[in-house]
């Protein structure tokens, strides 16, 4: 894959990962009914990590490091019609790195890196082809062992339009910001492609999921997907203070993604209860400060796995 097409991949995944309201579904869709989702509240959290992997900068190569991260939140919706609704939510998400020892150079990461987010989503159908959907979130974000700060404070924002051409066939378009991000992904395009050409099979791209999934059931379906995570942190204290080869990393920035693929599992259990497992490699991975003109990049793949569970009520 070359640089360029990396990028959009990893743009995309980011993307779904800064905004997951929106990368739950493709268009915006009449609200639903109370016999269909009762009364519109739904807890979900995952845990998952990636392998150890090795790391370069220009030159400087760096000891190997792994992850583990977990998240966990809460949404409400709110019907404001027969076909429109507001989407509220409340979410956390840690990551946690683990350096390994080695005759490279340590990595001048943060050991932790965690953000808050309260989302709003509002879909709207415009007519029989035609949709919409805008969303904003305020976001804390920060990296370190500190707790939040108010310097990571920041807003994401994104609207889309969704044109169905057939039953089966639609297509996406718009854009995300995020004040906090200063790389790559501060600015990015939303692109979708979903297509069902058989009701056992769904093939996506871009937005709200690239990969192909078969489903075996109306309760369980198994996909090969892009999968991955990312976010923009605040960095208040330089994880490696006074360190050779590197500029001062305090008070700036750090980007990040990671993205891959996997083979991802959905049993969906019951109306109320809903299980997700992934499990595949991380081919891709970037941290970047970029006020500083330091870029981090993987050398070389990672293993890669998740565990989601979703409850509704």
């Amino acid at each position: 894959m070359n640089n360029k097409s990396s990028l959009l991949v990893a743009g995309l995944v980011a993307l779904a990962v800064a905004h997951p309201g929106y990368a739950q579904k493709s268009a915006p869709s009449p609200a639903p009914t109370s016999q269909e989702q009762g009364i519109g509240l739904s807890f979900n959290g995952s845990f998952g990590g990636i392998g150890k992997s090795k790391f370069k900068s220009g030159n400087t190569k760096y000891n190997e490091a792994s992850s583990t991260a977990y998240s966990f939140g809460v949404s409400q919706v709110i019907p404001l019609g027969q076909e429109s609704a507001l989407e509220t939510s409340l979410s956390y998400t840690r990551e946690s790195l683990k350096f390994e020892k080695g005759n490279n150079a340590t990595l001048p990461l943060p050991k932790r890196l965690q953000s808050l987010s309260l989302g709003f989503n509002y879909s709207q159908p415009i007519n029989d082809r035609w949709s919409a959907m805008l969303g904003a979130s305020l976001v804390s974000a920060t990296a370190g062992t500190g707790g939040f700060n108010s310097k990571g404070f920041g807003v994401e924002v994104f609207a889309a339009a969704t044109y169905k051409t057939s039953p089966t066939l639609s297509f996406t378009g718009g854009a995300a910001y995020s004040s906090l991000a200063k790389g790559t992904t501060q600015l990015f395009p939303v692109i979708g492609v979903n297509w069902t050409p058989s009701p056992q099979w769904t093939l996506a791209v871009g937005i709200p999921e690239t990969g192909v999934t078969y489903h075996f059931s109306e309760s369980f379906s198994l996909g090969l997907v892009a999968t991955g995570r990312g976010g923009a942190y605040y960095v208040e204290v330089d994880p490696l203070p006074g360190a050779a080869g590197k500029p001062n990393l305090s008070r700036t920035t750090l980007d990040y993604f990671a993205v891959g693929t996997a083979l991802k599992a959905t049993w969906q259990a019951g109306p109320s209860f809903g299980v997700t497992a992934s499990i595949g490699s991380i081919f891709q991975s970037e941290y970047e400060y970029e006020a500083r003109k330091l870029k981090i990049k993987s050398d070389g793949g990672g293993a890669y796995y998740e565990l989601g569970l979703n409850f509704a009520f």
